[in-house]
């Protein structure tokens, strides 16, 4: 009889083992990342732990935007010494002229390339900006005529 009594005790040890097991397997976890290490917890992170806060993506998205500004700025600088190289040697084309000044993005980048230019002109609050450059092809001269938004970022450049 006490044999009986045993079994009868077995499944309801069972049933809570099962529950317990059931509970826990329910449990959330939560993946956390502090200082670039990712631990997995029970709780819910801490403010600043977990996945990267806006904090942590603001100061990624900065630290990009100043590496591709640094590459902008050289790249800039190495249009700025083309167009002063096309001024200088007098062997570009005025097509290579316009594609060099489509590049840039400001009026004062083009300054720095050419200085200040020839002539100024209004239109319907846009700035035209003319100048006169040497050519190799065949013309000798030609006029550069860029067009500023009223930010005085380049809208168009043309060679005549």
């Amino acid at each position: 009889m006490n044999h009986t009594r045993h079994h009868g005790g077995l499944p309801l040890l069972l049933c809570g083992t099962l529950v317990l097991w059931a509970t826990a397997a329910q449990a959330d976890i939560h993946k956390c990342t502090l200082n670039g290490r990712t631990t997995f917890q029970q709780t819910p992170c801490n403010e600043g732990h977990g996945s990267p806060g806006l904090d942590e993506i603001a100061a990624r998205e900065r630290a990009l935007a100043a590496r591709r500004e640094g590459l902008a700025d050289k790249e800039r600088a190495t249009i700025v010494g083309g167009l002063k190289d096309c001024v200088t040697r007098k062997d570009c084309e005025a097509a290579r002229f316009r594609s060099l000044l489509a590049e840039l993005k400001t009026a004062a980048h083009v300054e720095q390339a050419l200085g200040k230019p020839e002539s100024v002109q209004s239109y319907q609050s846009k700035e035209l900006h003319y100048y006169v450059v040497p050519t190799a092809d065949g013309r000798k001269k030609a006029m550069l005529q860029i067009r500023y938004a009223p930010d005085q970022h380049i809208e168009a450049a043309n060679a005549y």
